[in-house]
């Protein structure tokens, strides 16, 4: 992994939200087309999808 994918993996730590990884990515990089956080959504479902990553959202049944 490379650029922005590399950032976002490094911030999977268990502990920052979706949310926090978008926030850090848009203090550290410019979001000239606006579609950032479509595209850190896209790629940590990408990651999820693959087994790589679980989501913390969890099911309260």
């Amino acid at each position: 992994m490379e650029g922005t994918a590399a950032v976002i993996w490094d911030l999977i730590d268990g502990q920052r939200s979706e949310q926090d990884i978008f926030a850090e990515l848009a203090s550290t990089f410019e979001d000239q087309s606006g579609q950032m956080q479509a595209q850190v959504e896209g790629f940590l479902a990408s990651l999820e999808a693959q087994r790589l990553i679980e989501s913390a959202r969890g099911d309260s049944h």
